[in-house]
């Protein structure tokens, strides 16, 4: 008799592993491409997948999360189908829609945005050793602007691009996170484009002797604005790492979006803004760039840009 109790116990076992098997390969894997893991994207798209990855089994699919060098190469993987969704800048996904640059003949409005997530701001950091106040000192100086594919290089070509003067800046094309370790040593100043506070810039912060971060001047950042549309002007606040900055920083900044192709199925796009949505009471705690995302921020870009399957407010007559 128990010879018979234990081959049904194990048929009975059997039978669950195989259907929770069976449930596991049922579930799609589809990918989430972010940043540098040092950066804020990585965390930021670890933070959206976990609470959509909470309900896995009732939406019958899980998002994996994989590091890269930014926006520009988060493009290109979303246009050649090698991921499903990506955090970019908002500038970089206006360029790909337009057709710009790197996107001619290519891109399209086969881009769209799902969410706008918090907005970032092009930060310039100097040696502490230097007497530079903003970014016109920084003339003949050996910066950092980021690796090509980073949106710290797209904003700094951008930035360096309206300064005539500053033509004959040395620019450093190494990692963010190896440019800013170098301030300076072997760099004079690094650009980055960043969510403040970021865990990368505050390992910076905290030596003995700080780096500081200095402002973009008011004709400047004028230019930029007028120049492309996605930037917008922004402050970095006093005191956002310790004693640094020691007063405000007035710079320019732009969104970061959670971006996918149109022709995503709409019953995800549906999914992902449904839970992005239900829970961000989990996103405002997950990391500190999160902390004010709502409803109304998320579909707060131009509603051109954004995916059929996106919920927009209908504007006032």
């Amino acid at each position: 008799m128990k010879y018979i109790q234990g081959i049904v116990l194990l048929s009975v076992l059997l039978l669950a592993s195989c259907m929770n098997s069976s449930e596991e390969s049922a579930i799609k894997e589809l990918h989430m491409t972010s940043g540098s893991v040092r950066g804020v994207y990585y965390p930021v798209a670890h933070s959206l997948a976990r609470v959509i990855n909470e309900d896995q089994r009732d939406l019958g699919y899980h998002i994996s999360v994989r590091s890269s060098h930014g926006s520009v190469a988060n493009i290109n993987n979303i246009l050649t189908g090698n991921t499903d969704f990506a955090i970019v800048q908002y500038d970089v996904l206006l360029a790909a829609r337009h057709g710009d640059g790197d996107w001619k003949g290519r891109g399209g409005d086969q881009l769209v945005a799902i969410a706008r997530l918090y907005d970032e701001a092009v930060t310039l950091v100097v040696s502490a050793q230097s007497d530079w106040n903003d970014l016109r000192h920084i003339t003949q100086a050996h910066v950092g602007i980021g690796s090509e594919g980073s949106g710290h290089h797209h904003n700094a070509q951008q930035v360096l691009s309206v300064m005539g003067d500053l033509d004959y800046v040395k620019r450093d094309s190494r990692v963010t996170s190896s440019a800013l370790a170098a301030v300076g040593g072997e760099l004079d100043a690094a650009f980055l484009t960043i969510g403040h506070p970021a865990p990368l810039l505050k390992q910076v912060m905290e030596r003995e002797v700080p780096p500081r971060i200095v402002s973009i001047p008011p004709d400047v950042r004028d230019v930029l604005v007028a120049q492309y549309p996605a930037l917008i002007e922004s402050t970095i606040a006093q005191g956002s790492y310790g004693s640094q900055p020691a007063k405000d920083v007035n710079t320019v900044g732009l969104p970061a979006v959670l971006v996918c192709r149109s022709d995503l199925s709409v019953e995800v796009v549906r999914d992902i803004v449904r839970h992005l949505r239900n829970k961000l009471p989990q996103l405002h705690k997950a990391h500190p760039v999160l902390t004010n995302l709502s409803p109304a921020i998320m579909a707060s870009l131009d509603p051109a840009v954004y995916h059929p399957a996106v919920d927009l407010p209908v504007a006032p007559e």
